[in-house]
């Protein structure tokens, strides 16, 4: 008689923040996600943007958490640990259930502000669950110079937290950290992460290939299972539409192998075999 395996994740809080906007975040954090429901993982998704993609995508495991305003903070000085404490509280739990945050442009800051102000540190460390924190940037010395000074939060607020770079792959980064402000804080503060923890690189996605996945505003996954099928219902012609699933096969397929290896995503089947 086989035994039960529940899925592995090498992390049980997977928190995805940037201190600029338009550094591929949400995109990042709705793939990820949507791989680890393919791997039979069901978590609690806490969406902390004006996007509302992840709700979208994902509307039986997303949680909306709006951020208050300044004038909302003026009046509650712990008006910031009242938004995000059931984020905190599940991050902290004694279950295996994966918590997965995405964490709005310019809020990391106010997230970690929140997180040290609640103890939130001792608390992971108390309940021995992992976190990871994942932070995308670009080839630009402003995304660079960004995703360093949120890592440079995380060690202070969350300093057990395994800090996890994601490279999007948008032009060369040579260019931009090989001398001046960012190439300081690429070899100071990004390249010692990534070699302790790995990079996470995710691929372009095609023009023709975006194009189509901002139409459908469906899970990666659900694209490449059901995307041909989709497309056609919205006038795409069947080989058009064939090809441009396949784009996403490999673009899909790309991330999946990092996951594995990088986050530690294993299905049941998977699992099983690896035992």
């Amino acid at each position: 008689m086989s035994k039960s395996v529940k899925p592995r994740f090498k992390y049980t809080n997977l928190l995805f923040l940037s201190e600029k906007g338009g550094s591929w975040k949400t995109t990042t954090s709705a793939l990820v996600i949507s791989i680890a429901i393919a791997r039979n993982a069901k978590p609690r998704i806490y969406e902390v943007d004006e996007q509302n993609l992840l709700l979208d995508l994902f509307p039986e495991y997303t949680t909306l958490i709006r951020v208050p305003s300044s004038d909302d903070i003026i009046d509650s000085d712990v008006a910031d640990v009242e938004a995000f404490s059931d984020m905190f509280e599940a991050m902290a739990s004694r279950s295996n259930e994966i918590i997965l945050g995405d964490i709005g442009a310019n809020l990391d800051g106010r997230l970690i502000a929140a997180g040290m102000s609640s103890g939130l540190a001792d608390q992971l460390t108390a309940s021995s669950r992992r976190t990871a924190v994942i932070i995308p940037f670009l080839a630009d010395e402003d995304s660079v110079l960004c995703a360093a000074r949120t890592a440079e939060r995380i060690m202070i607020g969350l300093p057990d937290a395994d800090i996890i770079f994601c490279r999007c792959a948008d032009g060369p980064l040579e260019p931009v950290i090989n001398s001046g402000e960012a190439g300081k804080a690429y070899h100071d503060v990004i390249a010692p992460h990534t070699a302790r923890n790995g990079l996470l690189e995710i691929p372009l996605m095609r023009p023709s290939l975006l194009t189509a996945f901002k139409l459908l505003r469906v899970a990666h996954t659900t694209f490449v299972s059901n995307g041909d099928e989709l497309l056609m219902a919205r006038g795409y012609k069947p080989a058009v539409a064939r090809a441009i699933v396949s784009k996403m096969k490999i673009f899909v397929g790309t991330v999946e192998e990092q996951t594995e290896r990088l986050l530690g995503f294993r299905s049941e089947a998977e699992q099983l075999a690896a035992e």
